[in-house]
């Protein structure tokens, strides 16, 4: 089994699982990169290190695919664009990519899905010392989580589940809003949607 685990994030943790042995570590990719400008300006900075990143992993371990952990519900872009920086990459190679969402993973190796986030990152730390003993960060620690949970055999998707889609499109989708009300120069407004058509009882409006 030649299997890459990630926990992508600006501190991207990830796994390399090689027949049995482990070898993990922790990716600042925010490193020189300043958040000015607003998402459009240094996202596609951040995206592109890390797609150089994932790079430098696949051709230092030759993976035979790719697990990366699937969470949506952070009310931000930001992780479905990361995901989609490492689909792009493995893409490239050919390799398959396998979805694990964080409460699944959570649940086999805590015995609950639903724990409390600060709480979960020490469970992890506390988990992953078992296979590196010192290890200070939790994004390290939950690649390592991961990658104990895949050698386990368990249940893996190639596509994140059924019920995040909807969510995942609504955030995909205010985030293009977003990118396009800052390339016009608008301000922001509550409850205005971009790009819509009117609504046919407007059409041809005009005052008087």
């Amino acid at each position: 089994m030649r299997v890459l685990c990630l926990d992508m994030a600006k501190l991207a943790g990830w796994c390399a699982l090689i027949d049995g042995q482990r070898e993990s570590g922790v990716e600042d990719l925010m490193a020189g990169i300043r958040e000015k400008g607003g998402i459009g300006v240094w996202h596609p900075i951040l995206l592109a290190k890390a797609q150089s990143f994932v790079r430098s992993l696949i051709d230092r371990f030759d993976p035979e695919k790719i697990v990366i952990e699937a969470n949506f519900d952070k009310g931000s872009p930001l992780p479905y664009r990361l995901m989609g920086a490492v689909m792009a990459e493995a893409g490239g190679r050919g390799l398959p990519i396998d979805h694990v969402a964080i409460g699944t993973w959570r649940k086999e190796i805590h015995g609950n899905g639903s724990i409390p986030t600060e709480e979960a990152k020490a469970a992890a730390l506390e988990f992953a010392r078992a296979y590196k003993p010192v290890i200070t960060s939790h994004d390290e620690a939950e690649a390592i989580c991961i990658s104990v949970y895949v050698e386990r055999g368990c249940h893996l998707s190639r596509k994140p589940k059924k019920a995040k889609k909807r969510k995942v499109a609504a955030v995909h989708a205010r985030a293009r809003d977003q990118d396009a009300a800052r390339q016009q120069g608008l301000s922001r407004r509550v409850g205005l949607s971009w790009g819509k058509p009117p609504h046919p009882r407007h059409r041809g409006w005009s005052a008087r």
